[in-house]
């Protein structure tokens, strides 16, 4: 028995293709139409990532943290990293559904002939790979020239980054793109991003590393899958893994993928025998 994909892109042909390279292609050349917020938003990546790592320098340099796990060098990479991860994740599901939802064109997508699921994620990829491309990067590479940053401890560990790296940032769109989906009940969208900032904000290490947190919070953390989008990949980077950990982390991952493309598809199925719009 055939069983379906877990990833966001379920391939259906040359056409379902060929549209999702479409999509992706309009979200990228959109993000460069707007030249003025193109150009701020360069100045202000640089200013955020100076700014953070200098609080870290200055953490370090008062002894206020435990460093047995990684010095000031480290943590600079893991800013680094963690910025770029940070840009190739985001998700603008939620706004997008509720305002389908809110105006009815939420309906069209039903009959259309392009995965709804896709769509929103070749949206999402296409501006978030302009925003890595041409700021967060031109950030970063200023930051390194300034900086420094660690080199990974081999090419197979570094490996085994980028294939972390990348279940990551698909288990941080179906986890945004499921609760985005929620929106169907709550018919509403515009607190959904504070919640899933916040959720990621406090349990994925994208700013404070979770060697940091307290044992309870670290534990917590630990069973979520949040981690797996930034801390397990840059803690693999880092050398903080040993090459079997490094594995386990991508069979986590994978397993996690699993569970949630099937929390997706019941949360979907549910969501079509629930459709209330506001336009017609």
């Amino acid at each position: 028995m055939f069983m379906p994909c877990p990833y966001p892109i379920t391939f259906l042909g040359g056409k379902e293709m060929s549209l999702f390279l479409t999509y992706f292609r309009l979200a990228f050349k959109d993000r460069y139409a707007y030249k003025f917020d193109f150009y701020i938003s360069i100045i202000a990546s640089i200013m955020v990532l100076f700014v953070q790592v200098n609080v870290w320098q200055a953490l370090y340099r008062s002894s206020s943290l435990n460093t047995n796990t990684v010095n000031v060098g480290q943590m600079i990479t893991y800013v680094f990293i963690s910025s770029v991860l940070f840009n190739l994740t985001r998700s603008e599901a939620a706004g997008k559904i509720g305002r389908k939802v809110e105006d009815g064109s939420i309906v069209a997508d039903f009959i259309r002939p392009v995965n709804f699921k896709n769509y929103v994620f070749a949206e999402d990829l296409g501006s978030n790979v302009f925003q890595v491309l041409f700021i967060t990067l031109p950030a970063v590479l200023i930051g390194i020239l300034c900086y420094g940053v660690e080199i990974p401890i081999s090419m197979d560990m570094c490996i085994l980054f980028l294939g972390s790296v990348l279940l990551g940032v698909l288990i941080s769109f179906y986890i945004k793109y499921i609760i985005a989906l929620f929106v169907f009940w709550l018919e509403t969208s515009w607190y959904i991003p504070f919640f899933v900032g916040a959720v990621f904000e406090l349990f994925s290490g994208s700013t404070i590393p979770l060697w940091f947190y307290p044992g309870w919070l670290q534990n917590i953390s630990m069973v979520l899958p949040f981690r797996l989008t930034f801390f397990e990949p840059i803690s693999i980077y880092l050398g903080n893994r040993t090459w079997g950990d490094a594995w386990g982390i991508i069979a986590v991952q994978f397993v996690w993928l699993i569970v949630l493309y099937v929390f997706e598809r019941l949360v979907w199925w549910r969501a079509k025998q629930k459709v209330v719009v506001h336009g017609g």
